[in-house]
């Protein structure tokens, strides 16, 4: 059940948990702040059976609006890696 609803995407062994945590880690740092911890959120909520769409809408309209957004694209199109500031 928590893998059909994407809370557990793997299982690693033991001798590699440190370096995939690590990696993890690296992967969600770079990512932009407002669509991440804004999905975490909403992610919560749906287990819960609390989904607030109204919520929901407002926050992807935040990301969508975001300069972080114009951001990313800006870095995929020069080919660099994004800067992100939480705008």
């Amino acid at each position: 059940a928590m893998r059909d609803c994407g809370f557990l995407t793997h299982l690693v062994d033991i001798s590699r948990l440190n370096s995939d945590v690590d990696s993890l880690c690296t992967t969600l740092a770079a990512m932009a702040p407002i669509p991440l911890l804004g999905m975490k959120k909403h992610l919560n909520q749906i287990a819960r059976g609390n989904v607030d769409s109204e919520a929901l809408r407002r926050e992807v309209m935040r990301s969508v609006m975001s300069a972080d957004l114009l951001e990313g694209g800006s870095a995929w199109k020069e080919k660099r890696a994004p800067v992100f500031t939480g705008r």
